[in-house]
């Protein structure tokens, strides 16, 4: 007997079953409270089906990605359970199992979670046979929905807004009514079977982002300062495309964190309402710095060039002929995490899902009149600063309120 184990999210599911299929399975609302009511669950559900933990002849839990607290718990007992008994375990990520039961057809299935911070995490497949085309990853909805083939089957946490800049394009389809953990059974058995098992000790979650852990209390300041000391002022300098964004560093001060470069675009409704100046201000306010901005009426060739991944789109014409209405302004801000300060000052695509005190929450309305555009990462600021800048154009200098925005070494 095969005990299935998920714990990926708030809703948990743990499943019984003989040779994948399931002989007896459970889901309830976790909430947050993985660490005592998993357990209890797994206990109960033996004794529904009069097995004991002796019974077992595996285990297969779910790798995430999800929450932090749930993936720790369901893999430290799926790892306790498999060395306590000797028995063979393997983990199978959480998007792959939203996504299989969606394989029949044959196509593509994306599956997608909400992630937080406005991204989303997705993966794709493909069945017959069943395989991963797209291993898991972190995007803004509008990338989201450039790299998903049409005619793909999209299933999982579409909200909203990304149903509206999905529709025409693919099929939604809710997740399945049950948890997850039958379709773990399904999976994790045809594995077994494969010889795809692991070590127990080597099962680990799918994280997406860092843990929010690092240095703590007396000891952990005395080294962050150390290490401030021996980098100098220079990290104020530093200007690298290539770096990762500031969301790898969850713990670090400013200092310690990249500058990073991204572009915004302000588009014809702004202009034409007189917000440029209340868009700027709020973005400059926030702390960040203009090294870059032009006033120009973009042409049709360089709006094709910039929205070339939504070419052959319902929308796309539309879109073509909206921003080439009008002059617009094209600026490029630079400091500590500026990809992430802009998209969370910007707020959501759809306006009527921003929240209140983003630019889009508090001045726009619909998605199709939101204002502003903002690279959506670092490799996107460096293409789209490269397409709208000449290097010339684009300069760091230092400003003396930087000492009050970033911090710096004493």
């Amino acid at each position: 007997m095969e005990l299935s184990i998920d714990t990926a999210s708030e809703v948990a599911s743990v499943a019984l079953s003989r040779e994948g299929r399931v002989v007896v399975e459970t889901t309830w609302r976790c909430q947050r409270n993985h660490t005592v009511e998993l357990l209890p669950a797994i206990d109960e559900l033996l004794a529904q089906s009069g097995a004991h933990k002796r019974d077992l002849t595996a285990v297969f839990v779910c790798a995430g990605p999800g929450m932090y607290t749930g993936l720790r718990v369901g893999i430290s007992v799926a790892q306790g359970l498999a060395r306590a008994l000797g028995l063979p375990a393997l983990a199978v990520g959480r998007l792959e199992l939203d996504a299989y039961p969606h394989s029949a057809g044959g196509g593509p299935v994306v599956a997608v979670h909400r992630a937080g911070r406005s991204e989303l995490a997705w993966a794709s497949y493909r069945g017959e046979p069943w395989r991963e085309m797209t291993p898991p990853r972190l995007s803004y909805p509008e990338a989201l929905v450039g790299a998903i083939e049409d005619g793909a089957v999209v299933v999982g946490e579409v909200d909203e807004e990304l149903a509206v800049l999905l529709e025409g394009q693919v099929t939604v389809k809710e997740p399945a009514a049950e948890g997850r953990a039958r379709t773990l059974a399904v999976l994790g058995f045809a594995r077994l079977t494969a010889g795809e098992t692991a070590e127990p000790a080597l099962l680990r979650p799918i994280y997406l982002r860092p843990p929010a852990i690092g240095p703590q209390g007396t000891a952990g300041r005395r080294r962050k300062e150390e290490g401030r000391r021996r980098r100098g002022r220079s990290a104020l300098l530093v200007t690298d495309q290539r770096l990762p964004s500031a969301r790898a560093y969850p713990n670090a001060t400013m200092s310690e964190m990249p500058m990073e470069r991204t572009l915004i675009l302000i588009k014809p409704d702004a202009m034409q309402r007189g917000l440029a100046g209340e868009i700027i201000s709020r973005l400059e306010r926030r702390g960040l710095r203009v090294v870059g901005m032009r006033l120009f009426q973009m042409d049709e060739d360089l709006a094709r060039r910039h929205y070339a991944e939504h070419e052959g789109k319902g929308f796309f014409e539309g879109l073509i002929a909206y921003i080439t209405a009008s002059p617009i302004i094209a600026a490029v801000f630079e400091g500590t995490g500026a990809v992430e300060v802009v998209r969370r000052t910007m707020g959501s695509t759809n306006p009527s899902a921003a929240d209140a005190g983003t630019i889009r929450g508090d001045l726009a309305v619909e998605m199709g009149r939101n204002l502003i555009h903002g690279s959506d990462s670092l490799d996107s600021a460096k293409r789209e600063i490269e397409l709208f800048f000449d290097e010339r154009a684009v300069h760091s200098y230092p400003r003396d309120l930087d000492r009050w925005v970033f911090e710096t070494p004493d």
